[in-house]
């Protein structure tokens, strides 16, 4: 066997900002029983950051989406630059805690609840009409 130079760490148990995204996009799905579906994406920028999009999308609405968080990241993974909906500006994001932080807040909030209301009532006006 050739012996390896490589200091390949063990990233088993990190979290990074896609896996705390994705979970979040999994538990929108199950909570609203597919009326909404989380849905994350990620894209590379020009100067090499990575962006990752939490969104809603709407079935039910011809796959509608909402952009509900972007962040954007360096390789490292921090700090980045946290926007969302119902945000004016950007947040700085040092580390896992303040994501995690961040992300619920923007998550909680009336802006956020507002637009999952409607979304949601527009199925459910939906499935009466039928």
């Amino acid at each position: 066997m050739v012996e390896s130079f490589w200091a390949v760490p063990d990233v088993a148990t990190m979290r990074t900002p896609l896996t705390i995204l994705r979970e979040q996009a999994t538990a929108l799905t199950e909570q609203t029983n597919g009326l909404l579906v989380g849905q994350v994406e990620t894209k590379q920028q020009t100067d090499g950051n990575l962006s990752v999009q939490l969104e809603a999308t709407v079935p039910a609405l011809n796959d509608y989406r909402v952009r509900i968080l972007n962040y954007e990241q360096p390789i490292g993974l921090y700090p980045g630059r946290l926007s969302g909906t119902g945000m004016t500006v950007y947040e700085t994001i040092d580390n896992e805690d303040d994501f995690v932080i961040v992300v619920k807040k923007v998550l909680s909030s009336q802006a956020i609840k507002n637009i999952l209301t409607s979304l949601m009532s527009q199925v459910g006006e939906m499935s009466h009409s039928r």
